[in-house]
């Protein structure tokens, strides 16, 4: 997270999980089989990531004047 705040948007999230990966860390973005016990969880979490990244490409131009709940919060009505 520390990655996507200091490095978006200029850097991808591809690319910001890609070189987590490379550093020693887990594939955050890849998923295992549907059938494994761990896929649902590991979805969520490339969701989470994803849509993290994405509220920080918008927040950050106006140094986080929005929070993270009320991003959601209107992601969410928009969803609807």
């Amino acid at each position: 997270m520390r990655d996507i705040m200091h490095n978006a948007p200029e850097v991808s999230v591809e690319d910001i999980l890609k070189r987590k990966h490379l550093l020693g860390g887990s594939e955050l973005g890849k998923l295992p089989p549907p059938e494994k016990f761990g896929y649902p969880f590991a979805d969520e979490r490339v969701r989470f990531v994803s849509h993290f990244y994405n509220y920080v490409c918008a927040a950050k131009p106006q140094r986080y004047a929005m929070t993270w709940s009320a991003w959601v919060a209107a992601e969410m009505s928009q969803a609807t």
